[in-house]
């Protein structure tokens, strides 16, 4: 980007000033009191900048902005628009910020809603969309050319004993289990007692597949995707080496179900009820009580004035 150059500049105590500020840095103007260091600023750099940004409305928006008058100065190039902050707030409101003087958080709110990243901090994994078509989409990148298995937990139903849960796992029509290091097992060549440790560690087999990113296997494995997220509110997916990773139907940590609000804007803003704080309220203060204040001398009783502070 080339410099902002500023040549002859005659603004209040400026005499004949020519300098120039290297854009896409931070520049500081130091000085002496008096050697026109706010002249530069705001009274010129500023000034300019303001006019220019004005002239370029029409007649209708003028007349509801600040019109500075033209400073000083011989030339001024390569000006961009300016904001100016100063170390003084002259708006008593609450809630109102350089960031929002400047709607620098209008930006902000939409870049960390739609370009942020959620990290889980009970584990440190990153939290990804839920869904059936946004799970599928994630299995299939991850486990191209793999020979997986999707299963989900086999929930039990409260008081079942394990021939009316065999039953009932045929007559819904799944006659397969994975036990805990990712075995296949027939419901039907399982006694009751190794049925009922299956229920409680093992999964239910939905489908095995190796993704190779043919035609149709989207649709099949969004297929087991929504029986499991039915059936167990969780698909868990198996490898070939037995390990297992959960894949759930919200917002949500896959390594610990914690789950999260999905990022939208107003979740970053201290002026919605999303993103302010729930002690302030996105006030920044707390309106309270002191104690101390209201009764100066604890050990005296309200007939002994003990809202007065003691005499010393």
């Amino acid at each position: 980007m080339p410099d902002i150059l500023i040549q002859n500049a005659r603004t209040h105590n400026l005499a004949g000033a020519s300098c120039r500020i290297p854009q896409g840095s931070l520049t500081a103007i130091t000085g002496v009191s008096g050697s026109g260091k706010s002249s530069l600023a705001f009274d010129t750099l500023y000034a300019e900048g303001q006019r220019r940004y004005v002239s370029s409305l029409s007649a209708y928006a003028r007349q509801f902005l600040e019109r500075l008058p033209r400073p000083d100065v011989d030339f001024i190039s390569n000006l961009p628009p300016a904001i100016a902050i100063e170390r003084r707030n002259r708006v008593t409101n609450a809630r109102s910020t350089v960031g929002t003087a400047t709607e620098i958080l209008d930006h902000l709110r939409l870049l960390f809603a739609h370009a942020g990243e959620t990290i889980c901090p009970d584990c440190g994994t990153p939290v990804e969309t839920g869904g059936v078509h946004a799970v599928a989409g994630r299995i299939l990148e991850r486990y191209a050319g793999d020979r997986i298995a999707l299963g989900s937990p086999c929930v039990r139903l409260r008081g079942e004993r394990a021939a009316a849960l065999r039953e009932r796992l045929v007559r819904e029509g799944y006659s397969r289990l994975l036990d805990e290091e990712g075995r296949v097992v027939d419901v039907s060549e399982v006694g009751s007692r190794a049925l009922g440790a299956l229920s409680r560690h093992g999964l239910l087999l939905l489908d095995r597949l190796v993704p190779q990113g043919r035609e149709g296997e989207r649709g099949r494995v969004a297929e087991g995707v929504a029986a499991a997220f039915a059936r167990g509110g969780h698909c868990v997916v198996v490898d070939g080496e037995g390990r297992r990773r959960s894949f759930r139907d919200a917002f949500a940590c896959d390594a610990c179900g914690r789950e999260f609000a999905e990022p939208v804007p107003a979740l970053f803003s201290f002026n919605s009820p999303l993103g302010a704080c729930p002690t302030c309220q996105g006030f920044g203060r707390v309106a309270g009580l002191d104690l101390e204040r209201v009764i100066p001398d604890p050990e005296a009783s309200l007939s002994e004035d003990s809202d007065r502070p003691p005499l010393p």
